[in-house]
């Protein structure tokens, strides 16, 4: 019908990250990370291509945004799914 626009979804928790903000300090904690039945109160999607990147661009994004958690992770790829092979 035409109507199926996208189907992104997220990596196990395995593969994120949560940094964490108090007092001007970041910490980083890799997954897998455990949730305290918090649901999120926004969403952004960044292109990078490393995790540090990532890592940088979510900093500047929480001190623009006031945020004190952040959770970090890469979308589902076609080749997570099995319907081509991953690129190198």
């Amino acid at each position: 019908a035409g109507i199926f626009l996208t189907g992104g979804g997220l990596l196990p928790s395995r593969e994120r990250l949560r940094l964490t903000f108090h007092r001007g300090e970041c910490t980083v904690t890799p997954g897998p990370l455990r949730g305290g039945n918090e649901l999120p109160a926004g969403l952004a999607l960044i292109q990078v291509t490393t995790r540090e990147e990532a890592i940088g661009w979510a900093k500047r994004f929480a001190a623009a945004v006031g945020a004190e958690e952040i959770e970090l992770g890469p979308l589902t790829e076609p080749w997570h799914l099995g319907l081509c092979p991953k690129p190198e």
